[in-house]
């Protein structure tokens, strides 16, 4: 996945190299005509001179849709798999050579692997069906549920996690139960298992409710034949899939919010990049323009391929920090400067209060002013117009503590404990229309683990939030 999302971040880098480098050739080309050749009047001169800069910007602009051209493809194949049109188990390849089609194979051959390992869970969860006589020990220290039943459905063996889910206080007390009747099934789940061919195995998933907790469970029933293949009964197993269908919930969301985050930038690159190359009445302040929006979603695309990859590394216990003696007053007025901008364009209060000196300490500069940006941009995008977001360092002998405290929509209770994981996001309407990849809290929490430090949250619904990131202070001799 790594090289994958550099070679794509070098793909857009390049693509808007070369349209910067276009434009000053066109330019430089055009002046170089108009000096070449004496005409007389400036209407023959901005005639020739407009001619090579259109030769130059149309030729710049077929070799960028070049370059962009991988990455629009990933988009699609994204959008299919986000709409549930292609199996995220197996990626096709692009079937084009480029550094990010390379990239995408790598994706390819992991998918492969997870779809390998999938098949092979379903191969052992087969396998039960055949246990061997005296694995009644091994069989009991599972922690799937698994009962045997006869050709009438009643239970005949079962292990302790199987009484555990039916409810049951030991696996002896269910024998001579029917196994239907013994898990309490739904409705659906129970006629979906009737409807069922008995020499077929056939797996169910239905919902279980204890309190305020629901659980997802998968149920397998796969016939057990005997050495003439006549139908003695069937093997029934029971996993807990909750936390499965939670990550698969997560990836499905984020695949969707990654395409909505490509194709924004994309759209735009792609429509400015066309004008510039098609337009031949485009005025050099606009052109500027045009090159300074392509610049900058550029590095919107960027930043979100970053994110990836450090997401990537912190999976892998492969993201680390470069200790150094910072300079906390620099670095934070840095980070203060970088989201003004956002704030006084959304017409929000930003209040700062520093201290008046900061101790000595030793820390990944670019990671902790990474997380605080994450902070104070989250801060901006969920605080409508006219609120307030307040930015507060406080430093004490043993610790330094960032603050972002925000009067926006806040967090419900339910939420609370899941924003720092990845890829969540709140399940609120207003959350919906606001752009995101639901990366940031989680690499921000990654980042003061890594300084030694916590990140907490408090908020209340539709009253605000207050993010505080902790660190402990490591003096510099």
């Amino acid at each position: 996945m790594n090289g994958s999302l550099t070679t794509s971040t070098n793909s857009v880098t390049r693509a808007v190299a070369l349209l910067g480098a276009t434009a000053a050739l066109a330019l430089v080309a055009g002046g170089a005509v108009v000096a070449a050749f004496p005409m007389d009047g400036w209407t023959p001169r901005l005639l020739a001179a407009g001619t090579v800069l259109m030769a130059v910007v149309i030729a710049g602009g077929m070799r960028l849709r070049r370059l962009l051209r991988p990455l629009e493809i990933i988009e699609g194949l994204l959008a299919r798999i986000a709409a549930g049109e292609d199996d995220a188990y197996r990626l096709p390849e692009l079937g084009i050579a480029s550094p990010a089609a390379a990239g995408w194979s790598r994706l390819t051959q992991l998918a492969r692997r997870w779809s390998a390992a999938r098949e092979l869970e379903e191969k052992v969860s087969a396998g039960l069906a055949h246990a061997m006589p005296g694995a009644d020990k091994l069989i009991d220290a599972l922690a799937d549920g698994v009962a045997a039943t006869d050709e009438s459905g009643v239970i005949t063996q079962a292990n302790a996690a199987f009484a555990a889910i039916c409810g049951a206080g030991d696996a002896p007390t269910l024998l001579g139960t029917a196994c239907t009747a013994a898990l309490a099934l739904p409705e659906d789940a129970a006629g979906q298992l009737s409807a069922a061919q008995t020499r077929r195995r056939v797996a169910v998933e239905y919902a279980v409710t204890n309190g305020d907790a629901t659980r997802t469970l998968r149920l397998t029933r796969a016939p057990r034949l005997d050495g003439d293949g006549e139908l003695l009964g069937h093997a029934w197993t029971v996993r807990d899939v909750t936390q499965r269908r939670l990550a698969e919930d997560m990836r499905d969301k984020f695949l969707a919010t990654a395409t909505h985050e490509l194709r924004t930038p994309l759209a735009n690159i792609r429509a400015y990049a066309e004008a510039l190359s098609t337009g031949d009445d485009i005025d050099p302040e606009s052109q500027k323009q045009f090159f300074n929006v392509i610049e900058s979603e550029a590095v919107r695309l960027s930043q979100l391929i970053d994110d990836l990859l450090d997401v990537s590394r912190m999976q892998a216990g492969a993201l680390a920090i470069d200790r150094r003696e910072v300079d906390l007053s620099r670095l934070v007025d840095d980070v203060a400067r970088k989201v003004e901008g956002t704030m006084q364009s959304r017409e929000i209060e930003f209040l700062c209060e520093f201290p008046p000196k900061y101790p000595k300490v030793l820390a990944d500069k670019s990671k902790l002013a990474a997380a605080l940006v994450n902070l104070l941009g989250n801060a901006a995008k969920y605080t409508p117009e006219g609120g307030r977001v307040t930015f507060r360092v406080e430093a004490t002998d043993r610790k330094l503590d960032f603050s972002v405290a925000d009067t926006g929509i806040g967090i419900s209770p339910e939420d609370l404990p899941r924003v720092c994981e990845r890829f969540y996001r709140c399940n609120d309407e207003r959350v919906n229309g606001i752009p995101g990849s639901g990366l940031g809290l989680s690499l921000t929490q990654e980042i003061a683990r890594l300084h030694g430090g916590e990140l907490t949250v408090d908020s209340e619904l539709n009253v605000g939030s207050i993010f505080h990131l902790s660190i402990p202070i490591e003096g510099v001799d």
